[in-house]
């Protein structure tokens, strides 16, 4: 009906065991039924909504700064997250915000981001999230975001970098390597 909001549905999903309330935070009651969820928003709609938590999560970091690296005063880049489905400490899977963020631009994927300069935005991004990987040596999410960002450059001009404005230069491509080599 129109005019109704979520809120005006959250008893009743409540009271029948779909969604269940902690304190402030509501939650599917179940894993299946929130993956249910997932699988019944069109695919377009699905993409736009992780593109949507993406670039609003990235506009909470320093991704688009001159210098990708975080400070105290200037973002919540390295603020470390767990999945809050989780109740046991050593399960739960803590991520940076910047991870998440590559996460949902990712989800999106490259063949729905149609801007040019958008692509070269989440390449850099996932750039930036590859090296903080590598970092610290989970080198297989440095890889799986170094593959993401290089798929957001496909049919772009870009390569070692010789100052001509390629996105990635020769360190990049050292970090890259280096990462392979490690898996």
């Amino acid at each position: 009906k129109q005019g109704r909001t979520i809120e005006s549905f959250l008893p009743a999903l409540i009271e029948g065991g779909i969604l269940e309330l902690s304190g402030l935070l509501i939650a599917f009651s179940h894993d299946l039924i929130q993956q249910h969820v997932y699988d019944t928003i069109p695919d377009e709609e699905r993409y736009q909504l992780h593109l949507d938590i993406g670039i609003y999560l990235g506009t909470m970091t320093l991704l688009d700064a001159d210098t990708l690296k975080s400070s105290l005063d200037g973002g919540v880049d390295q603020l470390y997250l767990s999945d809050a489905s989780s109740t046991d400490d050593s399960v739960a899977k803590p991520s940076t915000l910047v991870s998440i963020v590559t996460d949902q631009i990712n989800a999106a994927g490259p063949s729905f981001v149609t801007d040019e300069s958008q692509r070269i935005r989440f390449a850099s991004w996932n750039l930036h999230a590859g090296k903080d990987a590598a970092e610290h040596s989970n080198f297989r999410a440095a890889l799986f975001n170094y593959e993401n960002g290089i798929a957001f450059l496909a049919d772009m001009p870009w390569g070692p970098g010789d100052g001509d404005g390629d996105v990635v230069d020769d360190e990049d491509s050292a970090g890259f390597r280096t990462c392979c080599r490690e898996l």
